[in-house]
C-alpha cells in the first residue's frame, strides 16, 4: 500500500549500487516536496479513517527512515574496505610507533623499571633492542627518524621538558641537542621542530638547526595532554601538521584545531573543516609517505575513527578504521606499503579516595573522564566530566551509589568545576564547544540557575568566593575575576595557569607552569601582593591544574607530583606552608593519581588511571595499498 512515488524514493535510498542512490540531501528534499505536492493521487485512496491513519503512520515512518538513511549516507565519508589488524610482538608494553624510512625497523618506547625508554624492533619478527636506559632525566615521550634512517631523535620529560637528544639507530651514546625542549620532529634537511615552554604556560613550536643551535619561533602553539603533543612534518619538509592554535594573523585563533603550517611563509590553514566530529585528545596525528594526506583520530559518538584528510584543505575525508572508546590511540604512523601503526592504550579510570597516610585507596571505576578534573563534595559525593554517547556531560557520583548526569537539560556540560558556598551550587561550563559559557547550577535538582556572559571556550580553571558573588577563572595564561550579580567585564589579576580558594575564601592560590620549576603563589582575595609558596627540592610539581579543593582549612595544599624516582606515574603530595614542609602521600595504587583534592571530612579524592599499551599494525585491502 506504499504510494508509488514514495516506493520509488525508498527503493532509490536502498539501492545496492551507491551511484544509483540519491547523491545529496538536497535531491532527497526536492523529491519529498514533489511527493507532498502530488498528494493522494500518487496512491490509492484509503477507505477508512483507521486505514488512513495507519497509512499516514506508515508513510511518515518510511519517509523519516529514508531521510535519516540518506542524510547519514551523504554526511558520512565513504565506508572503507575492511582493514586487518595484527598486534606486534616485542615487550609487553609498547608506546609511540615510528616506522623507519626503509620500513625495516620500528622505533617505539617501552616501560623499563617504571619509566619509558627508547627501543627499536623488527616489526615482522618482534625482536627488539633497548637504546636508552638513563632514568634520572625522565621519560622518553617522543621520537622521530632522521630522513636517512641513520639516527633517532628523542626527548626527555619529567615534571617539565628536559631536552632533545639524538642517538644512532643501532645503539650508541645519546647526544644532547637542546635543553628545555621536547617533541622533536625531523625535517629532511636535518633541522627539527621542537616545543618549548613559554610565558603563560603554553608550549610554542620552534624551528631548530642542531648543528648551530639556532632556534626560530613559529606562530604555532600546541595543546598539551599530559605528556603528549601533536606535531608531524610532511615528507617534503615544506609544511608541518599540528594540533593547537595559530597566531600568524594577530591573536590566537581557533584553539585546538588541526593546521598545516608553511615553514617559509608562516601561513597556516585548517585541515578537515567539514569533519563533523570532535577532535580527539590526546592528538594522534600522522602524515602519509607520499605527503598528500594527513591522518588523525577523531571522535564520532562512542567510536574513535581514523580519518584521512587531504593536505590541500579540501573538505572531503575518508574513514579508514574505527576503534571503541575503551581503546585510546595516542600515537600513529604510516608506512610506505600502506600499513598504519597504532598504539592502543588502555587506561582504566577510577575515582580514588584515600587518607593522608596513604595505603590502599577506595576505588570506583568510571567512564573515561575529560580534563582529569574532579570536584569532591560532602557525604562522599563528587562531580567529574566525561564523554557519554559522544557528548560531554558533567556526571554526579557517590561512593556506594550510582553515577548519573548532573543537569536536567540535554545540553553539553563540562569542566572546570567548582562549588559555591556550602556545596549547594556548582560552577561549570555549558553549551557547544564554540559557544561555551560559565553557568551556575543547583546540585539539588540539576537546574541551571544563571548563565554568565563570559566567553568560556578557553577557560581552564575556575574558583568562586563562598557567597558566589565573585568568580575567578584562568584563560590563556592569566587569572581573571568577574562579578556574578551584574553584567560586569572581567578584570585581570595575575599571570597563572590554574586557580583555587581556601574554604574560608581568604586567599587565592595560583599555579604558574611557565615558571621553572612550576610555582604556586597566593594572594589575599581582598587584594595584595603575591606570596610564593615554598616547595621542597624533592617535590616536583607537574604542569597539571590545581584541584578546586586543593587547599584545606589549615592552609595545606594538595599537589600532583612527578615521582621522585622518575617513574612514569604521577602521585600526590601535601605542601604545608606553615611548617615549610612537603610530604609525599604513599598510595598503594599502580597508576597515576591525578587532580587530588580535599574532601570535607579531610580525606583525599583523586582520579586514578592504570596503564597498558600494545602496538598494532593495520594493513589495508590489497587494492588500497600504496606504492
Amino acid at each position: 500500500m506504499t504510494p508509488p512515488a514514495l516506493d520509488r524514493l525508498v527503493r532509490k535510498c536502498l539501492a545496492k549500487d551507491p551511484e544509483a542512490r540519491w547523491q545529496s540531501a538536497a535531491d532527497l528534499r526536492d523529491e519529498l516536496e514533489w511527493i507532498g505536492e502530488t498528494g493522494p493521487q500518487a496512491a490509492a485512496q484509503p477507505t477508512s479513517r483507521r486505514f488512513g491513519l495507519n497509512w499516514l503512520l506508515a508513510t511518515a515512518t518510511l519517509v523519516l527512515g529514508a531521510v535519516a538513511g540518506v542524510l547519514w549516507q551523504v554526511s558520512r565519508a565513504p565506508a572503507a574496505p575492511q582493514w586487518t589488524g595484527v598486534q606486534l610482538g616485542g615487550p609487553s608494553v609498547g608506546v609511540g610507533p615510528r616506522i623507519s624510512p626503509d620500513g625495516q625497523l620500528l622505533a617505539f618506547r617501552t616501560m623499563v623499571d617504571g619509566s619509558l625508554q627508547l627501543a627499536v624492533m623488527k616489526p615482522d619478527t618482534g625482536s627488539w633492542t633497548l637504546l636508552t636506559r638513563q632514568r634520572d632525566l625522565g621519560n622518553v615521550m617522543t621520537c622521530s627518524w632522521a630522513s636517512d634512517g641513520s639516527k633517532l631523535y628523542f626527548d626527555r620529560f619529567w615534571d617539565r621538558p628536559h631536552g632533545v637528544y639524538s642517538i644512532p639507530a643501532l645503539g650508541g651514546e645519546p647526544r644532547l641537542l637542546v635543553e628545555n625542549a621536547w617533541g622533536p620532529e625531523a625535517l629532511p634537511d636535518g633541522s627539527l621542530i621542537v616545543a618549548k615552554l613559554v610565558e603563560g604556560g603554553d608550549y610554542q613550536l620552534f624551528h631548530l638547526w642542531p648543528e648551530s643551535a639556532r632556534l626560530e619561533a613559529l606562530p604555532a602553539f600546541v595543546w598539551r595532554y599530559g605528556y603528549h603533543i601533536g606535531v608531524r612534518a610532511f615528507p617534503d619538509g615544506k609544511e608541518i601538521l599540528f594540533q593547537g592554535s595559530y597566531t600568524g594573523e594577530g591573536d590566537r585563533s581557533s584553539n585546538r584545531r588541526l593546521y598545516a603550517l608553511d615553514l617559509a611563509t608562516r601561513r597556516a590553514r585548517i585541515l578537515g573543516p567539514s569533519l563533523a566530529v570532535k577532535e580527539q585528545f590526546p592528538p594522534a596525528l600522522a602524515v602519509t609517505p607520499d605527503g598528500k594526506e594527513a591522518l588523525a583520530f577523531a571522535l564520532r559518538g562512542d567510536m574513535r575513527e581514523l580519518v584521512r584528510l587531504p593536505r590541500d584543505g579540501r573538505k572531503d575525508y575518508q574513514v579508514l578504521l574505527s576503534l571503541p572508546m575503551t581503546t585510546l590511540p595516542v600515537y600513529i604512523d604510516a608506512g610506505r606499503d600502506g600499513s598504519i601503526y597504532v598504539d592502543a592504550w588502555v587506561r582504566p579510570w577510577s575515582i580514588l579516595r584515600y587518607s593522608t597516610s596513604g595505603g590502599p585507596p577506595e576505588e570506583i571505576p568510571v567512564a573515561v573522564a575529560n580534563g582529569v578534573s574532579i570536584l569532591p563534595l560532602a557525604a562522599g559525593k563528587f562531580l567529574f566530566s566525561a564523554t557519554v554517547a559522544g557528548r560531554e556531560r558533567v556526571l554526579a557520583g557517590q561512593f556506594g551509589g550510582e553515577v548519573h548526569p548532573l543537569l536536567q537539560a540535554d545540553e553539553e556540560s563540562t569542566y572546570p568545576l567548582t562549588s559555591v558556598g556550602t556545596n549547594q551550587q556548582v560552577v561549570l561550563r555549558v553549551g557547544p564547544e564554540s559557544q561555551r559559557r560559565l553557568a551556575v547550577a543547583s546540585l539539588g535538582d540539576g537546574r541551571i540557575l544563571r548563565r554568565l556572559k563570559v566567553d568560556a571556550e578557553y577557560i581552564d580553571s575556575v574558583a568562586a568566593t563562598p557567597d558566589g558573588m565573585v568568580l575567578f577563572f584562568v584563560s590563556r595564561g592569566a587569572v581573571w575575576s568577574v562579578r556574578t550579580d551584574r553584567d560586569a567585564q572581567p578584570s585581570r589579576i595575575a599571570e597563572g595557569t590554574s586557580v583555587c580558594l581556601d574554604p574560608a575564601g581568604r586567599f587565592l592560590y595560583i599555579s604558574q607552569t611557565s615558571k621553572d620549576p612550576v610555582a604556586i603563589q597566593r594572594m589575599p582575595v581582598a587584594g595584595g601582593p603575591l606570596e610564593a609558596i615554598p616547595v621542597p627540592p624533592d617535590i616536583h610539581l607537574t604542569p597539571d591544574n590545581l584541584s578546586p579543593t586543593a587547599v584545606d582549612s589549615q592552609g595545606r595544599i594538595l599537589v600532583e607530583t612527578a615521582s621522585a624516582n622518575n617513574s612514569w606515574y604521577w602521585g600526590t603530595a601535601i605542601l604545608d606552608p606553615a611548617r615549610n614542609s612537603g610530604t609525599q602521600v604513599k598510595v598503594m595504587y599502580e597508576g597515576d593519581t591525578w587532580n587530588p583534592g580535599w574532601t570535607p571530612d579531610g580525606r583525599i579524592l583523586a582520579v586514578g588511571a592504570r596503564f597498558n599499551s600494545t602496538i598494532w599494525r593495520f594493513s589495508p585491502p590489497s587494492s588500497a595499498k600504496r606504492k
